[in-house]
This record gives C-alpha cells, sequence and structure tokens, in this order.
C-alpha cells in the first residue's frame, strides 16, 4: 500500500524522518512519499503532491507539539491555497495521526 506522509517540517522532521525509516523497513521505498524523498529539484511539487494523494492507500499525519503554535504564526494562505489548506479532500478513511510531544 502506497503511503503519504504529512508534517511540518519546523515542528518534527526529525520524528517524521524516523516515521519513514521505520516503514521503510517493512516495505519498499517507491511506496512511500515524504516531500524531501519524492519530489526532485525543479519539479512542480504542488501537481505532484496533489496527484499522489489521489493514488495513495493511507495518509500519515504527524503533528509535533508546536504545530498550533505554528499555525497561529503564518497568515491566511492566499489562492492558489497551499497543500495544507488543501488536504481535506483525502477521504478521512485514510487519515492516521500521529502526536509527536515533546
Amino acid at each position: 500500500m502506497a503511503v503519504f506522509i504529512n508534517y511540518r517540517r519546523e515542528d518534527s522532521e526529525g520524528d517524521t524522518r524516523a516515521i519513514y525509516n521505520r516503514l521503510a523497513e517493512e516495505t519498499d521505498e517507491s511506496n512511500l512519499f515524504l516531500d524531501f524523498e519524492a519530489i526532485g529539484a525543479g519539479e512542480k511539487w504542488r501537481l505532484r503532491i496533489d496527484d499522489t494523494l489521489k493514488k495513495v492507500g493511507a495518509v500519515i499525519v504527524v503533528i509535533g507539539p508546536r504545530w498550533l503554535d505554528i499555525l497561529k504564526t503564518r497568515p491566511p494562505p492566499e489562492p492558489p491555497m497551499p497543500f495544507a489548506a488543501r488536504s481535506p479532500r483525502v477521504s478521512t478513511s485514510r487519515v492516521f495521526m500521529s502526536f509527536r510531544g515533546s
């Protein structure tokens, strides 16, 4: 099953890398989508993310201890909406949350 891993780099990059590495021990890395592993330099990342979300069997959302604080410091998104604001289009039956405490 293909898995998409979503996270905030400034909050949970290390934990997310650990999750990715553990999953990579169990499955082929081509079944895992993590931005810095899956998106090449110069690639249209927004299209790649949208296309991948249509194909995966599961989405793991990693929420670190500063997630809400980071969200509050950012201005409201302007069109086109950033990925995080569009992600609710993913079926919630395929989403798994991972809360990482400090």
